[in-house]
């Protein structure tokens, strides 16, 4: 009740905020530049209308926060409370940057006698609506800035705090990063058009707003990265996942791109040897494609180091091979998907050589740089990426068996076998339909044949892919299974059930059967006499009732006893378990049983973060799969030349 109480506060606090705030912005915009004249009589009501609705809002609910901060440790260290801090800083210091870096780039145009509505950013805006906005920007973020510093010299819990802040340092590093990107990416444009002569005409404008993106961008990026790296020092920041996915992001969306890019200028220089293009045009047709692989391919090569570095000092052995592991996976699937593209490229070809010949014109050319780049960029990303993790696979001992028993590999091989099926259904149903169209109509188009052997060639290659990786998920499922199962055989377990949960026991023992009949289970009660070698049993499992008042000797023999303690809280009376939930607590004990006798480190259930910690979690994968499937769509665009 008192989170969606302190939410609606702070939501209320933020909206109004910013309704106050651009009321201001507009008002004094008004003054400056309309003088309260007729023109600007919808925006002097506008502004005023803002100001009157919003301030008395704001004030009522920030003042609350403050007060309920003032005299509740739980509301001054609640996670929203710093999500709207830094909230409130970055929708004070975003728009602050963006007028900068719109105000130094009319400067520039106009500083070149050139038309400042050329501008990437406020083209038809003035010099004073850039300063009033970015003024008062600077004092209101000024204002939260002083408060929030205020807030952590005196908070008792600084750990959600410093969750939020290094979300929000990240966000500056990708904002400054996006800017310093297109930047360079301008000039670089500029600069490869020089010798064609037609730069300073049309591109002149262009090279003036890259020039201001890097200028504002470079130092911004320093800044923000140099406080990432200094942040380092400090224990609250150690061992973050949150950078650990940041500058994994950051290091597949450089490569995505640079293979992209690869993709496409090694079509346009094939393209050029086959047409006989001069050397002139194709560098002109590639110059946009290089300008932006560049700068990517440095993001990678410069986070791609970073990464590594911190994935292998992961703090534990388990955490950096599942991190390489989805590297690798992610790079095998691209560079599969690639080299399928580029076969069946390859097969249509040949269909179409075989029997139409090869009076094409151009296209013959085109076709062939298209399926000779493409299998050049695919075919050795696959094979990189899949041959060491097919070497582990088939490796004996710890790391074969963890490599196998890989959830990432698992989907990985899943999601190859869903996508081969689907393209084999695709191609399989094409394939029927032309055959029995042609059978039933007795209508042929002129590339009947050729299209029904490339439907057939395309059916054989996606059931080649399905099989393959069949075999490999079968192979794989069987040596982790003798694994495993031999594991289980080997691990005794002891269960000691009390009086009063008479059928624990059994219980218990129905519930590792569920999970594997290789488990076996030995179960005594309290009062039957105890293993003298206690440590021929790996794990125990007994009532939270038991444990707490166990009798005497059992008391002296836990003392004495090596391997795990397994604790179940009772399945019915008026204990109430804090953490885990108790309706199935049997269920819950056999696996963690199981995940024992496996070699595994259990794997609690989720307990300890808010709603809104998952929330957060939620919308921030959401939001690297967008910008992961965006950089991919890239480099499929720049491979395909599309």
């Amino acid at each position: 009740m008192r989170t969606i109480r302190r939410f609606y506060f702070y939501l209320v606090a933020f909206i109004s905020l910013e309704v106050v705030l651009w009321g201001v912005i507009g008002l004094a915009r008004t003054i400056f530049n309309g003088s309260l004249t007729f023109s600007s009589g919808e925006t002097l009501a506008l502004a005023l209308a803002l100001l009157l609705v919003g301030t008395p809002i704001f004030l009522i609910h920030w003042l609350w926060a403050q007060r309920a901060a003032a005299h509740d440790v739980e509301e001054k260290t609640a996670s929203l409370r710093a999500v709207f801090f830094y909230a409130a800083l970055l929708a004070t210091l975003v728009p602050l940057t963006q007028n900068v870096l719109a105000l130094l780039n009319r400067l520039a145009l106009q500083a070149a006698r050139l038309e400042p509505s050329r501008a990437i950013f406020g083209g038809q805006q003035t010099t004073s609506d850039n300063l009033l906005a970015a003024l008062l920007n600077l004092l209101v973020g000024a204002y939260f800035w002083n408060v929030l510093r205020g807030e952590w010299k005196t908070l008792p819990e600084k750990q959600d705090f410093a969750d939020t802040r290094r979300l929000y340092r990240h966000l500056w590093l990708v904002y400054s990063l996006l800017m310093l990107i297109f930047g360079a990416e301008k000039i670089l444009a500029y600069l490869f058009n020089l010798p064609f002569g037609s730069a300073v005409d049309f591109a002149l404008p262009e090279l003036i707003n890259g020039l201001a993106l890097a200028l504002v961008g470079a130092p911004l990026w320093a800044f923000t990265w140099q406080s990432c790296q200094r942040a380092l020092s400090d224990e609250l920041e150690q061992g973050s996942s949150l950078r650990l996915g940041a500058l994994f992001l950051l290091t597949l969306t450089g490569i995505a791109v640079s293979l992209g890019a690869t993709g496409n200028i090694l079509y346009q220089i094939l393209r050029a040897a086959f047409l006989g293009s001069s050397l002139s045009d194709t560098f002109r047709l590639i110059s946009g494609t290089l300008s932006l692989a560049l700068p990517l391919g440095t993001i990678w090569a410069y986070y791609g180091s970073w990464f590594s570095r911190e994935s292998n000092s992961a703090a534990w052995k388990s955490r950096r091979a599942g991190i390489r592991r989805l590297y690798v996976y992610i790079l095998s699937a691209a560079g599969l998907t690639a080299t399928i593209i580029g076969i069946m490229l390859l097969l249509s070809f040949l269909v179409d050589l075989t029997l139409n010949g090869t009076d094409w014109g151009d296209l013959l050319g085109e076709r062939l740089a298209a399926l000779i780049s493409t299998l050049l960029v695919g075919l050795p990303l696959w094979l990189s990426a899949w041959r060491p993790m097919q070497a582990e696979a088939a490796a004996d001992g710890e790391s074969g068996d963890s490599t196998r028993g890989s959830l990432i590999r698992r989907f990985y091989l899943y999601a190859a076998i869903f996508a081969s099926v689907i393209g084999s259904m695709i191609s399989a149903g094409g394939l029927a339909y032309s055959l029995l169209r042609a059978g039933l109509t007795g209508e042929t188009g002129p590339n009947f044949w050729s299209d029904t052997l490339t439907l057939a060639l395309a059916v054989a290659l996606f059931v080649t892919v399905l099989v393959y990786h069949s075999l490999c998920l079968r192979r794989d499922s069987g040596r982790a299974g003798d694994t495993l199962a031999a594991r289980r055989k080997e691990f005794r377990l002891l269960a000691i059930s009390s009086d009063a949960e008479a059928a624990f026991g059994a219980r218990l023992t129905a519930a590792l059967q569920r999970q594997s009949a290789d488990l076996a289970l030995t179960v005594l009660g309290a009062d039957e006499a105890l293993p003298a070698d206690s440590s021929r049993f790996g794990a125990l499992a007994l009532p939270a009732d038991l444990a707490l008042n166990p009798p005497p000797a059992l008391k002296t023999w836990l003392e004495t006893y090596p391997g795990f303690r397994v604790l179940v809280p009772p399945a019915s009376g008026n204990w109430l378990w804090a953490g885990e939930s108790p309706r199935r607590p049997e269920e819950r004990a056999a696996q963690i049983l199981r995940q024992l006798a496996e070699g595994e480190t259990p794997r609690p259930s989720f307990s300890g973060n808010s709603a809104w910690t998952v929330v957060a979690y939620v919308f921030a994968a959401l939001f690297g799969l967008q910008i992961l499937f965006g950089a991919l769509m890239l480099m499929i665009s720049l491979l395909t030349n599309f």
